[in-house]
């Protein structure tokens, strides 16, 4: 479960903060793609790359609307 508050990191208990500049750059993110423009990553960034490891791959077969 991830859960998404706006509040400023509380750098006494955070390994890592994430700023995404737009929606786009989050999915970017999910799919893999960390080095782009627009996506900052204060901390250590192995933390972000084991979260991002335990995420499944989309099923780009997956009908969310079936007849």
């Amino acid at each position: 479960m991830l859960i998404h508050r706006k509040l400023p990191a509380d750098p006494a208990t955070a390994n890592a903060t994430v700023t995404v500049g737009d929606k786009v750059r989050l999915v970017a993110a999910a799919l893999g793609d960390i080095s782009s423009p627009g996506f900052e990553v204060f901390g250590d960034r192995t933390v972000l790359q084991t979260f991002l490891s335990v995420l499944d791959r989309p099923d780009s077969a997956f009908n969310i609307v079936t007849p």
